[in-house]
């Protein structure tokens, strides 16, 4: 993550943020593959493992207005807008029961 910002004038700055977060984990993704492993476990016969990722990037950009005063105290006044990408995937690796082999149907050609 990293954050920068430039005054533009005497009381105001003008401000920017980029980052990512490795792997988010919104409690509807979790639920959703928890559900796919059981179905498929259940109605195929297969043994299933679910793995659910949510790599993310974000920026925030804004303005911050320095109210003058005269005091030991530095008010000011902060606004901003971001925007995030949110890259949900799921891997699932299942072994078929009757005879014991092991697929990823993610990475299979």
């Amino acid at each position: 993550m990293g954050e920068a910002g430039v005054r533009i004038a005497p009381h105001l700055l003008v401000f920017g943020e980029l980052g990512q977060f490795h792997n988010l984990q919104p409690s509807d993704v979790v639920p959703a593959v928890d559900s796919t492993t059981s179905l498929l476990s259940a109605s195929q016969g297969l043994n299933v493992v679910g793995v659910a990722r949510v790599p993310a990037w974000f920026s925030v950009g804004g303005l911050r207005y320095e109210v003058p005063i005269q005091s030991h105290l530095s008010p000011y006044v902060l606004g901003g807008v971001g925007v995030a990408r949110l890259d949900p995937t799921a891997q699932f690796t299942y072994t078929l029961a009757t005879r014991g082999t092991t697929a990823n149907p993610n990475t299979e050609s």
